[in-house]
């Protein structure tokens, strides 16, 4: 068989030699760099350790900070919904005043508020009216015409009493 042969460059293979001063002097160095190496590392753990703390401070708080907005955001929502109803009520209530209801109050209370756009006075006329066609004995009944078939309106006189003073100073007058 034919002999192979290797190209490339030779190595030197002759081992180096170090004196006793040279090899402590390189193991001084290799201690120092492994105790530097050490500190390095427990440095990297505490701040490993400081970090992972500060991160779950931070996220508590933003956890906190979160709730305390959303249960702004809550309250904010309740608020305007109140105030939108009240809207409404003094609306519904005015306009139920108007319409002659005996109770405006009883009419806010049985209105179909789905049926009621609060920019629109005329969906609030329309479910008023509604209401009066289902529940007619809402509606105030109109009260009797002073002295006639009713109660006089006081310091007004029936027609009897006037009609009696009337006599009276004709009386007085003839007995002058």
């Amino acid at each position: 068989m034919p002999e192979e042969t290797t190209e490339g460059p030779e190595l030197d293979v002759t081992p180096d030699v170090f004196s006793r001063e040279e090899m402590s002097k390189v193991r001084n160095e290799a201690k120092n760099y492994r105790l530097k190496l050490r500190e390095s590392e427990r440095l990297i753990e505490d701040l490993n350790a400081k970090v992972t703390k500060f991160e779950e401070t931070t996220k508590s708080e933003v956890e906190k900070l979160t709730e305390r907005a959303t249960a702004a955001e809550r309250a904010l929502a309740d608020k305007d919904r109140e105030i939108a109803e009240a809207r409404i009520q003094s609306k519904v209530v005015a306009e139920a005043a108007k319409m002659g209801f005996a109770n405006p109050q009883v009419a806010f209370q049985l209105i179909d508020l789905s049926t009621i756009d609060e920019e629109d006075s005329k969906s609030i006329s329309g479910a008023l009216g509604n209401l009066v066609k289902s529940e007619p004995y809402l509606i105030a009944s109109t009260p009797p015409t002073p002295g006639v078939g009713g109660p006089p309106v006081s310091g007004s006189k029936t027609p009897d009493d006037q009609m009696a003073e009337i006599m009276r100073n004709a009386v007085r007058r003839k007995n002058m």
